[in-house]
């Protein structure tokens, strides 16, 4: 595994182990006012993610069909290379 990535899971790992503890020690009603409260904020913000989604969704289909073509390419190049 990548040196950087490692670093980057073990911060957000020990994150959520504060944000675990802070949250047992909460009480229930601001636990609940705060989802109410991000859920009105995606309620009224989900035109942005749904476009931002969507963004995301077709970066991500052109990058498995670049290399869907690479794999086809290099397929192609093995097969000539054996016919020489």
């Amino acid at each position: 595994m990548n040196k950087d990535i490692k670093l980057e899971l073990d911060a957000i790992g020990n994150n959520a182990k504060k944000a675990a503890n802070t949250l047992s020690m909460t009480s229930e009603n601001i636990k609940n006012d705060a989802l109410i409260n991000m859920a009105r904020l995606i309620e009224n913000n989900s035109t942005e993610i749904l476009e931002a989604n969507k963004i995301d969704m077709e970066n991500a289909e052109k990058k498995v069909q670049a290399k869907v073509n690479e794999s086809k390419q290099k397929g192609i190049k093995v097969v000539s290379e054996k016919d020489w």
